[in-house]
Protein backbone atom coordinates (compact mmCIF):
# COMPACT_ATOMS: atom_id res chain seq x y z
CA UNK A 1 0.00 0.00 0.00
CA UNK A 2 1.36 3.39 -0.97
CA UNK A 3 1.33 6.24 1.48
CA UNK A 4 -0.21 9.44 0.19
CA UNK A 5 2.33 12.08 1.08
CA UNK A 6 -0.26 14.82 0.66
CA UNK A 7 -2.37 13.39 3.50
CA UNK A 8 -1.36 13.80 7.16
CA UNK A 9 0.42 10.76 8.52
CA UNK A 10 -2.31 10.21 11.11
CA UNK A 11 -4.74 9.24 8.38
CA UNK A 12 -2.48 6.55 6.98
CA UNK A 13 -2.57 2.91 8.05
CA UNK A 14 1.11 3.25 8.95
CA UNK A 15 0.24 5.68 11.73
CA UNK A 16 -2.16 3.17 13.26
CA UNK A 17 0.47 0.43 13.13
CA UNK A 18 3.13 2.68 14.67
CA UNK A 19 0.77 3.70 17.46
CA UNK A 20 0.06 0.04 18.29
CA UNK A 21 3.78 -0.79 18.30
CA UNK A 22 4.61 2.25 20.43
CA UNK A 23 1.86 1.43 22.96
CA UNK A 24 2.98 -2.19 23.35
CA UNK A 25 6.74 -2.31 22.70
CA UNK A 26 7.63 -2.70 26.38
CA UNK A 27 5.58 -5.90 26.58
CA UNK A 28 7.56 -7.71 23.90
CA UNK A 29 9.99 -10.47 24.87
CA UNK A 30 12.34 -11.06 21.98
CA UNK A 31 12.69 -14.80 21.81
CA UNK A 32 11.19 -17.18 19.30
CA UNK A 33 8.96 -14.60 17.64
CA UNK A 34 5.79 -15.78 19.38
CA UNK A 35 3.52 -12.98 20.56
CA UNK A 36 2.45 -12.84 24.19
CA UNK A 37 5.57 -14.17 25.91
CA UNK A 38 6.04 -12.86 29.47
CA UNK A 39 9.32 -12.71 31.41
CA UNK A 40 8.93 -13.61 35.10
CA UNK A 41 11.02 -14.30 38.21
CA UNK A 42 9.95 -16.08 41.39
CA UNK A 43 11.79 -17.21 44.50
CA UNK A 44 11.34 -20.79 45.69
CA UNK A 45 11.84 -21.30 49.42
CA UNK A 46 12.70 -24.84 50.56
CA UNK A 47 12.89 -25.58 54.28
CA UNK A 48 13.23 -28.45 56.74
CA UNK A 49 10.02 -30.17 57.82
CA UNK A 50 9.78 -32.37 60.93
CA UNK A 51 7.90 -35.15 59.11
CA UNK A 52 10.30 -37.72 57.63
CA UNK A 53 10.90 -37.55 53.86
CA UNK A 54 9.12 -34.21 53.54
CA UNK A 55 9.97 -30.58 52.95
CA UNK A 56 8.21 -27.21 53.20
CA UNK A 57 7.95 -25.20 49.96
CA UNK A 58 6.45 -21.94 48.79
CA UNK A 59 7.21 -19.27 46.19
CA UNK A 60 7.12 -15.49 46.19
CA UNK A 61 7.13 -13.13 43.25
CA UNK A 62 10.46 -11.39 42.69
CA UNK A 63 9.32 -9.69 39.49
CA UNK A 64 6.10 -10.52 37.65
CA UNK A 65 6.33 -14.06 39.06
CA UNK A 66 3.95 -16.41 40.77
CA UNK A 67 3.35 -16.70 44.51
CA UNK A 68 2.30 -20.22 45.50
CA UNK A 69 1.41 -20.82 49.16
CA UNK A 70 3.22 -18.49 51.62
CA UNK A 71 5.82 -18.24 54.37
CA UNK A 72 2.99 -18.26 56.92
CA UNK A 73 1.46 -21.35 55.35
CA UNK A 74 4.07 -23.25 53.33
CA UNK A 75 3.11 -26.40 51.49
CA UNK A 76 4.43 -29.64 52.99
CA UNK A 77 5.27 -32.17 50.31
CA UNK A 78 6.63 -35.68 50.82
CA UNK A 79 8.64 -37.87 48.51
CA UNK A 80 6.60 -39.42 45.71
CA UNK A 81 3.76 -36.95 46.36
CA UNK A 82 1.75 -34.77 44.03
CA UNK A 83 -0.99 -32.22 44.51
CA UNK A 84 -2.50 -29.26 42.66
CA UNK A 85 0.67 -27.12 42.32
CA UNK A 86 3.58 -29.33 43.44
CA UNK A 87 5.16 -32.71 42.78
CA UNK A 88 8.25 -34.32 44.35
CA UNK A 89 9.76 -37.50 42.96
CA UNK A 90 10.43 -40.62 45.04
CA UNK A 91 14.12 -39.71 45.45
CA UNK A 92 13.45 -36.16 46.66
CA UNK A 93 15.69 -34.66 43.94
CA UNK A 94 13.15 -33.54 41.31
CA UNK A 95 10.60 -30.91 42.30
CA UNK A 96 7.94 -29.84 39.81
CA UNK A 97 6.02 -26.59 39.99
CA UNK A 98 2.95 -27.57 38.02
CA UNK A 99 1.34 -25.43 35.33
CA UNK A 100 -1.65 -24.87 37.64
CA UNK A 101 0.57 -22.70 39.87
CA UNK A 102 1.99 -20.63 37.01
CA UNK A 103 0.41 -17.81 35.04
CA UNK A 104 0.46 -19.11 31.47
CA UNK A 105 2.49 -22.11 30.40
CA UNK A 106 6.21 -22.09 31.13
CA UNK A 107 8.10 -22.27 27.84
CA UNK A 108 11.61 -21.63 29.18
CA UNK A 109 13.44 -21.64 32.50
CA UNK A 110 16.32 -19.32 31.79
CA UNK A 111 18.37 -19.18 34.97
CA UNK A 112 18.49 -20.38 38.53
CA UNK A 113 20.46 -18.84 41.37
CA UNK A 114 20.73 -20.85 44.59
CA UNK A 115 21.44 -19.28 47.96
CA UNK A 116 22.97 -21.64 50.53
CA UNK A 117 23.61 -21.10 54.20
CA UNK A 118 27.34 -20.99 54.90
CA UNK A 119 28.87 -24.30 55.87
CA UNK A 120 26.28 -26.35 54.02
CA UNK A 121 26.75 -28.43 50.92
CA UNK A 122 26.51 -26.37 47.77
CA UNK A 123 23.23 -27.17 46.03
CA UNK A 124 23.02 -26.85 42.25
CA UNK A 125 19.75 -26.75 40.37
CA UNK A 126 18.99 -27.73 36.78
CA UNK A 127 15.78 -26.05 35.54
CA UNK A 128 13.51 -27.18 32.73
CA UNK A 129 10.17 -26.02 31.33
CA UNK A 130 7.41 -27.77 29.46
CA UNK A 131 4.23 -26.01 30.54
CA UNK A 132 5.46 -26.62 34.10
CA UNK A 133 8.81 -25.79 35.73
CA UNK A 134 10.98 -28.77 36.65
CA UNK A 135 13.88 -28.41 39.09
CA UNK A 136 16.45 -31.15 39.62
CA UNK A 137 18.78 -30.70 42.60
CA UNK A 138 22.42 -31.81 42.76
CA UNK A 139 25.02 -31.88 45.51
CA UNK A 140 27.97 -29.67 44.63
CA UNK A 141 30.45 -31.75 46.60
CA UNK A 142 29.42 -35.17 45.33
CA UNK A 143 27.89 -34.24 41.98
CA UNK A 144 24.93 -36.58 42.55
CA UNK A 145 21.26 -35.96 43.12
CA UNK A 146 20.52 -33.97 46.27
CA UNK A 147 17.53 -35.15 48.34
CA UNK A 148 15.88 -31.91 49.44
CA UNK A 149 13.63 -33.79 51.88
CA UNK A 150 16.75 -34.64 53.92
CA UNK A 151 17.38 -31.11 55.18
CA UNK A 152 18.31 -30.99 58.87
CA UNK A 153 16.45 -28.99 61.48
CA UNK A 154 16.80 -25.26 60.80
CA UNK A 155 18.20 -25.74 57.30
CA UNK A 156 16.70 -24.00 54.29
CA UNK A 157 17.66 -22.56 50.94
CA UNK A 158 16.20 -20.33 48.25
CA UNK A 159 16.21 -20.57 44.47
CA UNK A 160 15.45 -17.67 42.13
CA UNK A 161 13.85 -18.92 38.93
CA UNK A 162 13.76 -16.72 35.84
CA UNK A 163 11.23 -18.07 33.38
CA UNK A 164 9.16 -17.19 30.33
CA UNK A 165 5.48 -18.04 29.99
CA UNK A 166 3.15 -18.13 27.05
CA UNK A 167 0.84 -15.46 28.46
Amino acid sequence: MAINVNVPLATNVLATDLAAINANWEYVVKSDGTAGRVLRCMRLNVAYNATEDSVQVYTTSVWNGNAIDSSGSPHVITKDDSDTDWQLDSNGIALTIKATGISGNAVAAMAVVTYNKSGETNIYVFPSANGYIGLTFFSGSAGVGYDISGLASGESFEVDIIYITSA
